[in-house]
Protein backbone atom coordinates (compact mmCIF):
# COMPACT_ATOMS: atom_id res chain seq x y z
CA UNK A 1 0.00 0.00 0.00
CA UNK A 2 1.35 3.41 -0.92
CA UNK A 3 1.45 6.26 1.59
CA UNK A 4 -1.53 7.91 -0.13
CA UNK A 5 -3.65 4.80 -0.71
CA UNK A 6 -6.57 4.37 1.66
CA UNK A 7 -6.00 1.57 4.18
CA UNK A 8 -9.61 0.38 3.84
CA UNK A 9 -8.82 -1.52 0.64
CA UNK A 10 -10.94 0.58 -1.71
CA UNK A 11 -8.03 1.24 -4.12
CA UNK A 12 -8.79 4.96 -3.75
CA UNK A 13 -6.53 7.66 -2.40
CA UNK A 14 -7.03 8.22 1.33
CA UNK A 15 -7.93 11.88 0.65
CA UNK A 16 -10.76 10.73 -1.66
CA UNK A 17 -12.00 7.98 0.62
CA UNK A 18 -11.94 7.51 4.39
CA UNK A 19 -10.26 10.84 5.12
CA UNK A 20 -13.51 12.54 4.05
CA UNK A 21 -15.30 10.67 6.84
CA UNK A 22 -12.48 11.21 9.35
CA UNK A 23 -12.59 14.95 8.66
CA UNK A 24 -16.40 15.11 8.94
CA UNK A 25 -16.87 16.05 5.27
CA UNK A 26 -18.89 12.92 4.48
CA UNK A 27 -20.86 10.21 6.29
CA UNK A 28 -20.70 6.48 5.90
CA UNK A 29 -23.60 5.41 3.70
CA UNK A 30 -23.58 1.81 4.99
CA UNK A 31 -22.35 -0.27 7.93
CA UNK A 32 -19.62 -1.69 5.68
CA UNK A 33 -18.41 1.81 4.80
CA UNK A 34 -18.34 2.77 8.48
CA UNK A 35 -16.44 -0.38 9.40
CA UNK A 36 -13.87 0.32 6.66
CA UNK A 37 -13.54 3.94 7.82
CA UNK A 38 -13.07 2.77 11.41
CA UNK A 39 -10.34 0.36 10.32
CA UNK A 40 -8.65 3.22 8.46
CA UNK A 41 -8.98 5.35 11.59
CA UNK A 42 -7.05 2.74 13.56
CA UNK A 43 -4.34 2.72 10.89
CA UNK A 44 -4.18 6.53 10.69
CA UNK A 45 -4.63 6.97 14.47
CA UNK A 46 -7.77 9.06 14.03
CA UNK A 47 -8.95 8.31 17.56
CA UNK A 48 -11.57 11.08 17.71
CA UNK A 49 -13.36 9.49 14.76
CA UNK A 50 -13.37 6.16 16.59
CA UNK A 51 -15.05 7.78 19.60
CA UNK A 52 -17.50 9.76 17.48
CA UNK A 53 -18.70 6.65 15.64
CA UNK A 54 -19.40 4.61 18.77
CA UNK A 55 -23.08 4.03 19.46
CA UNK A 56 -24.34 5.59 22.70
CA UNK A 57 -24.87 2.06 24.09
CA UNK A 58 -21.31 0.87 23.36
CA UNK A 59 -19.53 -0.22 26.55
CA UNK A 60 -16.65 2.24 25.98
CA UNK A 61 -19.13 5.09 26.47
CA UNK A 62 -19.03 4.28 30.19
CA UNK A 63 -15.65 6.07 30.15
CA UNK A 64 -15.02 9.72 29.45
CA UNK A 65 -14.04 10.79 25.95
CA UNK A 66 -10.66 11.96 27.22
CA UNK A 67 -9.96 8.66 28.97
CA UNK A 68 -10.97 6.69 25.86
CA UNK A 69 -8.83 8.81 23.52
CA UNK A 70 -5.78 8.69 25.80
CA UNK A 71 -6.02 4.93 26.24
CA UNK A 72 -6.48 4.32 22.53
CA UNK A 73 -3.62 6.63 21.56
CA UNK A 74 -1.30 4.79 23.93
CA UNK A 75 -2.43 1.39 22.66
CA UNK A 76 -1.99 2.31 19.02
CA UNK A 77 1.63 3.43 19.44
CA UNK A 78 3.03 -0.06 18.93
CA UNK A 79 0.31 -1.52 16.68
CA UNK A 80 0.83 -2.09 12.97
CA UNK A 81 -2.31 -2.71 10.94
CA UNK A 82 -1.46 -4.75 7.85
CA UNK A 83 -4.73 -5.60 6.15
CA UNK A 84 -8.50 -5.77 6.16
CA UNK A 85 -10.80 -8.29 4.51
CA UNK A 86 -14.56 -7.80 4.55
CA UNK A 87 -15.93 -11.31 4.50
CA UNK A 88 -19.68 -10.75 4.59
CA UNK A 89 -22.36 -8.17 5.38
CA UNK A 90 -25.99 -8.50 6.46
CA UNK A 91 -28.75 -5.93 6.21
CA UNK A 92 -30.36 -4.60 9.40
CA UNK A 93 -32.43 -7.15 11.31
CA UNK A 94 -35.84 -6.41 12.88
CA UNK A 95 -34.04 -4.59 15.72
CA UNK A 96 -32.18 -2.40 13.22
CA UNK A 97 -28.74 -3.97 13.74
CA UNK A 98 -26.70 -4.58 10.59
CA UNK A 99 -23.72 -6.96 10.67
CA UNK A 100 -20.28 -6.95 9.10
CA UNK A 101 -17.96 -9.95 9.33
CA UNK A 102 -14.34 -9.05 8.68
CA UNK A 103 -10.76 -10.03 9.43
CA UNK A 104 -7.87 -7.76 10.33
CA UNK A 105 -4.15 -8.49 10.22
CA UNK A 106 -2.51 -6.53 13.04
CA UNK A 107 0.77 -6.89 14.87
CA UNK A 108 2.27 -5.50 18.04
CA UNK A 109 5.97 -5.61 17.32
CA UNK A 110 6.35 -9.23 16.19
CA UNK A 111 3.27 -10.65 17.92
CA UNK A 112 0.27 -11.46 15.74
CA UNK A 113 -2.94 -9.97 17.13
CA UNK A 114 -5.00 -10.65 14.01
CA UNK A 115 -8.64 -11.35 14.56
CA UNK A 116 -11.98 -11.93 12.94
CA UNK A 117 -14.90 -9.88 14.17
CA UNK A 118 -18.63 -9.93 13.69
CA UNK A 119 -19.57 -6.27 14.21
CA UNK A 120 -23.01 -4.82 14.83
CA UNK A 121 -23.96 -1.37 13.57
CA UNK A 122 -27.09 0.68 14.23
CA UNK A 123 -28.30 3.86 12.56
CA UNK A 124 -29.04 6.23 15.44
CA UNK A 125 -30.82 8.77 13.24
CA UNK A 126 -27.61 10.74 12.78
CA UNK A 127 -25.76 8.02 10.90
CA UNK A 128 -24.38 4.52 11.35
CA UNK A 129 -22.68 3.79 14.68
CA UNK A 130 -20.59 0.86 15.93
CA UNK A 131 -22.60 -0.91 18.63
CA UNK A 132 -20.48 -3.95 19.49
CA UNK A 133 -18.35 -6.73 18.11
CA UNK A 134 -17.68 -10.39 18.76
CA UNK A 135 -14.03 -11.24 18.13
CA UNK A 136 -12.45 -14.55 17.19
CA UNK A 137 -8.80 -15.30 16.55
CA UNK A 138 -8.04 -16.17 12.92
CA UNK A 139 -7.31 -19.78 13.73
CA UNK A 140 -10.56 -20.17 15.68
CA UNK A 141 -12.90 -18.95 12.96
CA UNK A 142 -15.45 -21.66 12.33
CA UNK A 143 -18.39 -19.66 11.00
CA UNK A 144 -19.51 -20.55 7.51
CA UNK A 145 -19.57 -17.35 5.47
CA UNK A 146 -23.34 -17.40 5.08
CA UNK A 147 -23.93 -17.63 8.84
CA UNK A 148 -24.38 -13.98 9.71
Amino acid sequence: MSQTECPCGSDKEYSDCCQLLHDGKARADSPRALMQARYSAFVKKQVSFLWDTLHADHEARAHSREEFLRSLEEGLESMRYEGLEVMETAEPDRDGAAKVLFSVDVRNYETDFGFVELSYFVDDGDGWRYLMGQQLEHRKLSLPRSSI
